[in-house]
């Protein structure tokens, strides 16, 4: 499953478990997570031994406790994965605390992204001066991504990973030898077309392209569950339902008889995204809290001071250790700003609670 506004959620124990234990219930495995750049930028350094224990004790919590066997990160090119690698060699004598697969997301067939103006086009083609439309886009993302995969092959612990929606056959023939596994969306809005057959024939020519290069292709499909797509589909039908149809549904994968199914491994399914997925996540806070409530805390970590700010007045600050005792620190400052006095705290982790929201720190 993805997890979008993962930055919303870690460190926030709440919504930590808010999250994983809608995964359990839901019979996710798998949780591939947006916003570690935006993280390890913003908010604490996935880099230090110290500053990523949010990060790390979310992976360990999620893979020892609630069943997820692995977790991803998505980056857009291959120096978006720097930062994780070097998360990754903090932990390398610890699985339950490594991210397992390396995503690369990267629209190349999206002509309004890649045309002059759009955002593939002035972040990446510009740059490397080269000309903006999905033919360049598509050469630029193979050379990053078959760099990656060198880089996840090099470290049998990691594998590489992307994702597809409308790419040409010769396309997926070429970077299916770039990628571990390869995800492909499958976006519609019901499980059947009109006549009752699968949504496996979505744009059916991309598994067999996949299979024709690579030595074993290893797929999963994508559902969303975005208003325009499945929204609607999943207020009367399970999300199982989905990848039950697509495997075993009329005309499904199952019922192919295409020789190039003897190269093709198919590992599961995935959903796009988590918040559209559990609407008791939109109503705990997890969406409300970027309008609503922003709760900013700094430096994080902290050695002798912490600020916490509010955009609305709360009543009631504290700071609870790991096993919800609440530890007396000084608290000083107005109704929507506070100054923690940490200098007393032994090295951890803690979290900052008010009556509406809680978010974790790191004392140093």
């Amino acid at each position: 499953m993805y997890v979008n506004d993962f930055k919303l959620i870690v460190g926030d124990v709440a919504a930590e478990n808010d999250l994983l234990e809608f995964a359990q219930d839901s019979g996710f495995n798998y949780l591939i997570l947006y916003n570690l750049y935006y993280i390890h930028n913003n908010q604490f350094d996935i880099t230090g031994p110290t500053s990523s224990i949010p990060l790390s004790d979310f992976i360990n919590k999620a893979k020892t406790l609630y069943g997820i066997h692995s977790v991803a990160g998505v980056g857009e090119t291959y120096d978006s994965f720097g930062n994780f690698h070097a998360y990754n060699q903090l932990h390398l004598g610890d699985p339950t605390r490594l991210i397992d697969v390396y995503n690369m997301e990267f629209e190349f067939w999206n002509s309004g992204t890649t045309a002059p103006g759009g955002y593939y086009c002035t972040s990446y083609l510009d740059p490397e001066g080269l000309t903006c439309d999905t033919a360049n886009a598509f050469d630029f993302y193979l050379e990053e991504l078959c760099r990656l995969d060198s880089l996840c092959d090099a470290h049998e612990y990691i594998n590489s990973e992307t994702y597809i929606g409308n790419p040409t056959e010769g396309q997926c023939t070429a970077l299916s030898g770039c990628a571990d596994r390869v995800l492909v969306h499958y976006y519609r809005s019901s499980d059947v077309y009109g006549d009752g057959s699968s949504i496996y024939n979505f744009k059916n020519y991309r598994l067999p392209a996949l299979a024709a290069a690579a030595e074993l292709s290893r797929v999963m499909p994508i559902f969303a569950c975005t208003e325009e797509f499945m929204g609607e589909w999943l207020l009367t039908n399970p999300h199982d339902k989905a990848f039950d149809t697509w495997l075993n549904g009329t005309d499904g994968y199952t019922d192919d008889v295409g020789a190039w199914k003897t190269n093709t491994c198919v590992d599961g399914q995935v959903w796009y995204r988590y918040t559209c997925m559990n609407d008791d996540a939109i109503l705990t806070g997890i969406e409300e809290e970027e309008e609503v409530s922003e709760f900013l805390i700094y430096p994080n970590p902290a050695a002798d001071y912490l600020t916490v700010e509010f955009t609305e007045i709360v009543q009631k600050i504290e700071v609870v250790d790991l096993m919800g005792r609440v530890v007396p620190v000084p608290i000083n400052g107005q109704s929507n700003k506070a100054v923690v006095d940490v200098s007393s705290l032994h090295s951890g982790i803690y979290v900052l609670r008010t009556e509406s929201f809680s978010r974790s720190f790191v004392v140093e």
